[in-house]
C-alpha cells in the first residue's frame, strides 16, 4: 500500500501539480499542493490529489520542496503539456531527497 502511495505522489505530482510558480517562500508548505498548471493541456488537480499532497505523513518538507521545484521550473512543450524531461533535469536533487526520505520512512515502518 505504501508503494502505491509513493508512486501516486511522485508520478502524480509531475503531471498534475506542475504549475505556475507559487509565492516565493524559503520553506514551501501545503499551499504548493493547490497550484494549477501553467500548461493548458495538463490534467487539472483533483481534490483527491490535493488532499493526498497536503496530508502526506512522512517527508513533508522534502515533498513540498520537490513540488515547489516542479512549479518553479515548469516549461510547456509544443503539445502544451509539462515537459517532464526538463522537470527531471531541473529537480533531480529535490526528487532524490524525497525518494531517500520516503524509502527510509517505509523501512522504519513510517
Amino acid at each position: 500500500m505504501k508503494n502505491l502511495a509513493y508512486v501516486s505522489l511522485t508520478l502524480g505530482f509531475l503531471s498534475v501539480l506542475a504549475g505556475c510558480p507559487s509565492s516565493e517562500s524559503s520553506t514551501p508548505g501545503p499551499e504548493v499542493c493547490e497550484e494549477r498548471s501553467a500548461c493548458s493541456a495538463d490534467e487539472a488537480n483533483t481534490q483527491k490529489d490535493i488532499d493526498a499532497c497536503k496530508n502526506v505523513s512522512a517527508c513533508k518538507s522534502e515533498l513540498y520542496g520537490y513540488v515547489q521545484c516542479v512549479l518553479d521550473t515548469q516549461v510547456c512543450g509544443a503539445d502544451n503539456k509539462t515537459d517532464e524531461a526538463k522537470i527531471a533535469e531541473s529537480c533531480a536533487s529535490e526528487k532524490k531527497a524525497y525518494e531517500n526520505c520516503y524509502t527510509a520512512s517505509v523501512a522504519d515502518g513510517g
